[in-house]
């Protein structure tokens, strides 16, 4: 990176200023028509089910390499491929032959982006063709604010217009706002409906999927490609954005951010929109900040500080921008005495409704999680002390990663931080002091090394575990939680090559961009592997046992993997192993009830599913197994209770409603089973079970 403003933005390798010869400009629109030659070929040339085919998806699936291709009988596929390069690349040239030499500028940067976008895209081929993952399910098919009429209302009142929580007092706000809303409700929809209570508020992310929902329903293909080309248009704008800071090597810092293995997580998994999009919405921000300090026009201004509410509505984790902005500030102008300050005092007056909206969010958001993501569960962070050890561990392990992107998976191993021992607080100490060190040689070394180091901090803060979130019970650390901060590094990499291979001549250049060439290909090529592993829970969780077999999520992963292919007894082994490192956690029990409820031991299923209850009451899947069982064991008067309270949060399932008039009508409460079967048949007239219930009862004079 370099403070020198008056410099040309930076696009590619060379930064000296000099225009680029028609020649290197022709090379990349050649590659950029000879790989889509290459994709249509692939796809087009292919026999429609055949075993080329097969072969050729299993490769674009990550899972097996050119080797099952070769093998396919007929025709090869890699020769089809080869001449589909052929062929683009010779439209490419006879295109790149008709532009005017004064539109050449012009092709080079379409051609840059074109590539950009198209690499960008590539390397997650084995992602569009994946499942849902993890809770992505939960996300989608499962989540009634995109599957119900009240939808959008629910995704923007994130259920606040629902009764205050049993035995929890309302913050002020939204005491304040909660009476407003439910008058709201009752004045649109005629009613005050049970709303779904989401875990975060991320409206504008959830709106995205509200809208795709409408499209391709639960077909996870569309979710996925959405995500990958959103990733893409990411990298493009993060170009825009080093670009218009003079960043030496932009255009390869934002093909290094596209194909990151650390990325992949947040691309390939659907649950992680919020990342991509939210990014999406603070590059725009970004820009547009950048050109309002060049321009002063005040509608800029107020774009950045929308985009920025977008980014937030997305996902809260970028609530630390207006620092990074304050930050860019002093990179720009330093701030050696009270003369430099006072002059940027009106620069830093504008960051002002960045934090505020930061703020307001921010509090928002930790309401949320306290009060519906986590609930009475334990967060095993531990205290102050051991999340200010984790947070020193962490620091270095996001920066390891960044740098070396190596052994990357699911769920990583817990730090050993409960309670910390010396090294930890020796390592946190020691990452204040490289940040120290930076800022006190910036005299010698230039603004830039703190800057980046601050920036990429800066942005892990709020995921360091101060603050506590419900994906800390399974880890401390996650890819996920980097994919923002990462920026800085990227951009900080890309400039440190660009500049390397200007100061380089004759061989020594020629080793440099060998060099350089491999980390690109070997980052490629670990992010189509990291995309494969993604194709489904089936590829997911057996990778993330090999690299933490004492993760309780990926063992009960893996056990509902095994139970929902029939293999029962492999899935046991997983769910008893998930309750021996975890029993506090009411999934684990919950599935073990359905293992003994299999193998007919509805004793053991029950005990089961109370302590699943007990623990956590609000999940009407863990609530409903109770239920069933009671039922099944003629317990009808706690069957009958726990129907009745799962109700308030679905009065729209048929079946629960059928299965409530039952226990109803076995405890011989005839008006109320009756009532229970009348509103069945209202929701759904061909119900068979309750019109036979029904008829049975009016035979009988009930």
């Amino acid at each position: 990176m370099t403070t020198q403003t008056e410099s040309a933005p930076e696009t590619l390798l060379d930064n000296a200023g000099t225009p680029w010869r028609w020649g290197e400009a022709r090379v990349l629109i050649i590659l950029v028509f000879a790989l889509v030659g290459a994709a249509l070929a692939g796809s087009l040339f292919l026999d429609e089910g055949g075993p080329q085919t097969k072969a050729f998806v299993h490769f674009l699936q990550g899972q097996t390499g050119w080797a099952e291709i070769a093998a396919a009988p007929g025709s090869p596929v890699f020769w089809k491929i080869v001449l589909g390069l052929g062929l683009g690349g010779l439209a490419g040239q006879l295109f790149s032959r008709e532009i005017p030499e004064a539109h050449l500028n012009r092709a080079r940067t379409f051609a840059l982006g074109g590539l950009l976008f198209v690499i960008s895209v590539g390397i997650y081929i084995p992602s569009m063709s994946a499942t849902f993952i993890w809770d992505d399910d939960q996300e989608i098919t499962a989540n009634p604010s995109l599957t119900t009429n009240y939808g959008l209302w629910e995704i923007w009142t994130g259920g606040l217009s629902n009764s205050a929580p049993q035995g929890k007092e309302d913050p002020a706000f939204i005491g304040w706002l909660r009476p407003k809303l439910q008058a709201l409700e009752l004045s649109i929809f005629g009613e005050n409906k049970r709303a779904h209570e989401s875990a975060d508020y991320f409206p504008l992310k959830t709106t995205m999927l509200w809208v795709e929902y409408q499209i391709w329903g639960p077909t996870a293909e569309g979710y996925h490609t959405v995500n990958i080309l959103v990733h893409a248009v990411d990298a493009l704008l993060l170009w825009l954005v080093l670009a218009q800071l003079r960043v030496p090597g932009a255009w390869l810092g934002a093909l290094l951010f596209a194909i990151h293995p650390v990325h992949v997580e947040s691309v390939s998994w659907i649950a992680e929109r919020k990342n991509t999009l939210s990014l999406f919405f603070l590059l725009l921000s970004m820009g547009a900040w950048l050109r309002f300090m060049r321009t002063r026009g005040w509608g800029i201004y107020i774009v950045s500080v929308l985009m920025f509410l977008a980014s937030l509505l997305c996902k809260t984790s970028v609530v630390m921008y207006p620092v990074t902005l304050v930050l860019y500030l002093w990179w720009q102008h330093g701030l050696s005495n009270k003369e430099d300050f006072r002059k940027l005092l009106p620069k830093l007056a504008l960051t002002v409704p960045y934090f505020l909206l930061s703020l307001g969010l921010g509090l928002l958001t930790i309401w949320f999680q306290h009060g519906r993501a986590i609930g009475e569960e334990v967060i095993p962070i531990g205290d102050y002390w051991s999340r200010t050890a984790g947070a020193g561990l962490a620091a270095w392990w996001y920066l390891e990663k960044a740098i070396l992107p190596i052994n990357l998976t699911t769920i990583y191993p817990r730090f050993p931080i409960n309670p910390p021992g010396v090294w930890p607080f020796v390592a946190g100490v020691l990452y204040l002091a490289l940040l120290g060190l930076l800022f006190v040689a910036q005299r010698r070394i230039g603004r830039t090394p703190f800057f980046v180091l601050a920036f990429f901090t800066v942005f892990l803060v709020p995921v360091l575990g101060f603050v506590e979130m419900s994906y800390m019970r399974l880890t401390l650390v996650a890819d996920h939680f980097q994919y923002l901060s990462n920026i800085s590094f990227v951009a900080a990499m890309g400039a440190l090559i660009a500049l390397g291979y200007r100061q380089l001549q004759g061989p020594a250049r020629t080793c440099f961009v060998t060099g350089v060439t491999a980390l690109l290909l070997v980052f490629c090529l670990y992010s189509w592997n990291r995309a494969g592993v993604h194709l489904g829970p089936q590829t997911l969780w057996p990778n993330a046992l090999l690299h933490n077999e004492a993760s309780w999520q990926a063992n009960n992963h893996m056990g509902a993997v095994l139970y929902g292919q029939g293999k029962i007894p492999e899935s046991a082994k997983y769910f008893a192993r998930a309750v021996e490192l975890n029993p506090a956690n009411p999934e684990v029990h919950n599935n073990m009830g359905l293992i003994h409820a299999f193998n007919g031991d509805m004793d053991a299923a029950i005990a089961e599913y109370q302590t699943a209850v007990k623990i956590k009451g609000d999940v009407p899947a863990m609530r409903r197994n109770l239920a069933d069982a009671l039922s099944k064991t003629r317990q009808f008067a706690q069957a009958a209770e726990h129907y009745h309270v799962i109700l308030k949060d679905m009065p729209w399932d048929v079946e629960l409603r059928v299965a409530y008039g039952y226990a109803l009508y076995e405890l011989k409460q005839y008006p109320a089973a009756r009532r229970q079967f009348e509103e069945a048949l209202q929701r759904n007239p061909n119900h068979p079970q309750a019109r036979q219930n029904l008829q049975v009862m009016d035979a009988k004079g009930q």
